[in-house]
């Protein structure tokens, strides 16, 4: 326990010092534009806007992923330990929930290309919420409806939102100086803040009510606060607003995909760090327990804040290093050797502290792998079918944690580790041969 807590702390202090190690270059980066610029005053204006923007956005991504955070910690104790469902159950439960993901971003995105991203924003919380709601009943019908809608609102939250926010970003004529990439790499380090936050907080809410359903009906108030939020302050934006029936409009996103190789080299990558990382989700606490020598049992709650700590420790260096010291394809490059290497060095050691630091590296690769591939996801997919492709990267990515789900118990834990590694060695060469 003690070396958890510390090492935390210690993650805590990087933090600090690389937080303000940024925050001085950003104040010099903006000294040299506006000595180098024309105007002065529409510098100092378009910094404001940029500003204001980024926390219009931003109040809304740490209500919507709260919520998401909130109650994912929690959701195999309920239905295991306080619902007693069987653990093929509850791993059908999940099954449901990845399979209705993968089928749904087939033509959620494309949706909100023609009807509005916002408007399925807002879907998004009324369809989460009902998903929380459903844990309220014992029903496995109704629960099977909740993961069902639960899918569907997370392949919402994982396309429609950022599509949301690029559009509108490049509407507003806000793409300035690397504005987008530190926008990026900012979301990120307040997503970590917000799991650990959320982590804390569900626990206590957990302790105070005695009952795992009460994380669930607090995201419930953060997603009502949200929808509000967005109903007042966000303007609508579109990609093709055509009369194509639904299907039409998803069967041209995939064309898109596979009529561009670096789109398709996106996907595919995307997909290898992404299923590595709902992969590890499942496979941490037993990785760190079989090595653990005192065989009692982890503080996970404080490990998980480290491994959090760690995702916004990559952020940050995505923030001093993107754009800066090396480019962003290049960046993900090595992100994803640097991952490959660590869940392999967790694979192999035999040290509970070594597989922890592996695990740390891992999660620090996480954290400089979103905004990077934000940035390259901004600069390549057009806006006109934005949501509909970021909706189409979800599709392989649910189908291999599917099949991986269906693996555990009967492939051995260090063969599924080892197939994230050569996903990742194989990430590397789709970017670095098609968009580096």
């Amino acid at each position: 326990m003690i070396f958890y807590t510390t090492n935390f702390i210690t993650l805590g202090v990087a933090c600090s010092f690389l937080f303000f190690q940024q925050r001085s270059k950003d104040v010099k980066d903006s000294d040299r534009i506006v000595v180098g610029a024309s105007d002065a005053g529409v510098v100092a204006t378009l910094k404001d806007a940029t500003s204001k923007f980024a926390r219009l956005y931003l109040v809304v991504y740490a209500l919507t992923m709260g919520a998401d955070w909130l109650q994912g910690a929690h959701i195999y104790a309920l239905y295991r330990e306080q619902m007693g469902f069987s653990e093929e159950t509850v791993a059908s439960f999940f099954t449901a929930g990845f399979l209705s993901g993968a089928v749904s971003a087939y033509f959620v995105g494309s949706l909100a290309d023609r009807l509005g991203r916002r408007l399925m924003c807002l879907t998004y919380c009324v369809a989460y919420t009902l998903s929380c709601l459903s844990t309220l009943y014992r029903s496995t019908a109704v629960l099977y409806g909740g993961r069902l809608l639960g899918g569907v609102s997370t392949s919402i939250l994982y396309s429609c939102f950022e599509s949301w926010m690029v559009t509108e970003f490049h509407s507003r004529g806000l793409a300035h100086g690397g504005a987008l990439s530190r926008l990026f790499g900012v979301l990120t380090a307040a997503n970590s803040v917000v799991a650990i936050a959320a982590g804390v907080s569900s626990e206590w809410l957990v302790g105070v009510t005695g009952t795992r359903e009460s994380p669930f009906m607090a995201a419930c108030v953060l997603l009502a606060v949200a929808f509000v939020v967005m109903l007042v302050t966000w303007n609508e934006n579109y990609g093709s607003k055509s009369s194509t029936p639904g299907s039409a409009v998803s069967r041209n996103a995939l064309s898109v995909v596979f009529n561009d190789k670096r789109i398709l080299a996106l996907v595919a990558a995307s997909c290898c760090l992404e299923a590595s990382m709902y992969i590890f989700v499942f496979l941490w606490s037993p990785s760190l327990q079989a090595v653990n020598p005192r065989g009692d049992t982890l503080p996970y709650g404080i490990i998980f804040a480290n491994f959090m700590a760690s995702m916004m420790l990559g952020s940050y260096l995505f923030n001093l290093l993107a754009g800066r010291v090396i480019r962003h394809p290049r960046l993900l490059v090595w992100v994803f050797a640097a991952a490959a290497a660590a869940l392999y060095t967790a694979v192999y050691a035999r040290s509970e502290y070594a597989v922890f630091y592996a695990f740390c590296v891992f999660e620090a690769c996480v954290g400089m792998y979103f905004p990077a591939m934000g940035v390259l996801k901004g600069r390549i997919v057009g806006d006109a079918q934005r949501a509909g492709v970021y909706g189409v990267l979800r599709i392989p990515l649910n189908v291999v944690v599917v099949a991986a789900l269906g693996a555990v118990g009967r492939v051995e834990r260090e063969s599924l580790l080892l197939g994230c590694c050569a996903m990742l060695v194989a990430a590397c060469g789709f970017v670095g041969h098609y968009i580096d």
